[in-house]
């Protein structure tokens, strides 16, 4: 199946107060895990996104 049939041009994200809460928690948490430029490294952001699909319920 390919990447267009997949997800539609305008699916969005369904963010419940839950995930976003794990996800400030994570980031919170791992700031000192920033590049030079002062923003958070892409590892960082992939491992709160398997770190919330771990720890909430997705609908």
């Amino acid at each position: 199946m390919a990447q267009s049939e997949a997800d539609p041009p305008n699916a969005r994200s369904q963010w419940n107060p839950g995930k976003v809460t794990a996800l400030i928690g994570y980031l919170y948490h791992h700031c000192a895990q920033h590049a030079d430029s002062g923003n958070l490294r892409m590892a960082t952001y992939n491992m709160a996104a398997i770190t919330i699909s771990k720890s909430t319920r997705w609908p």
